[in-house]
């Protein structure tokens, strides 16, 4: 009997676990995003105040803790070495937590009072991938045609393009010679999804990659090329 009892303990814990970490899909992810985005800049929030770092600086460090993820090399600023080396082991500390209770915890202490943040996977764990997914299949909802040749999408490749005729003239990007193509082997598509919302949200999500994001030694926005 006892053994049978240990077994289904044993099973219904499996079974809450799988349920806690099975993967969030559709409108529901960006739902958590919000909870975790929020979780994330209220801890490196309260780190920042007892440390007396500028709120534009918190802001651009949480954000990129959210993006990249906590154990992210890439958030490294000099001047704030204390502030992200604390906020990294805070934000450790509250994902383990968040993981020994699978995920059953939904309020968590702040000096200013509590956060929520009930979500159904390990928090802090960076959303580069996804959101860069995401943002390149809203760039083609928002793009109002696109250029076809051969059967192969090359909108993202040319700087400008003109029919001519019966044939259509190519300027590809850092060139400045110009192809000509018959027009048998040209397609045009244009987008029937061409939504002002849709080019709100493209735009706004292209305004924080240029605000908040690192730069490389040659000066290019990481966030902007993961966006992109």
């Amino acid at each position: 009997m006892s053994t049978t009892h240990n077994s289904c303990d044993t099973l219904n814990e499996t079974i809450t676990k799988t349920q806690i970490e099975r993967v969030v899909e559709g409108r529901k992810t960006f739902v958590s995003m919000v909870k975790e985005l929020n979780a994330c800049l209220s801890f490196c929030k309260d780190m920042g105040d007892s440390l007396q770092v500028p709120n534009d600086i918190i802001l651009k460090i949480g954000y990129r803790f959210f993006f990249f993820g906590s154990f992210s090399q890439l958030i490294n600023e000099d001047e704030y070495k204390i502030f992200i080396k604390e906020c990294r082991a805070k934000l450790k500390d509250e994902r383990k937590e968040h993981k020994e209770t699978f995920g059953g915890k939904k309020d968590f202490d702040l000096n200013s009072g509590k956060i929520d943040l009930h979500i159904k996977y390990a928090p802090f764990t960076g959303h580069e991938s996804r959101l860069a997914h995401y943002y390149r299949h809203l760039y083609t909802n928002v793009r109002r045609e696109a250029l076809y040749i051969d059967n192969k999408d090359i909108s993202d490749e040319i700087e400008s393009y003109s029919f001519e005729g019966n044939k259509c003239v190519v300027v590809y990007k850092n060139s400045v010679k110009a192809y000509s193509y018959p027009q048998h082997r040209i397609k045009m598509v244009r987008f029937a999804i061409q939504s002002k919302r849709a080019g709100n949200i493209f735009y706004y999500l292209k305004a924080i990659a240029e605000s908040v994001g690192l730069k490389t030694e040659e000066c290019n926005n990481i966030f902007a090329n993961s966006y992109g």
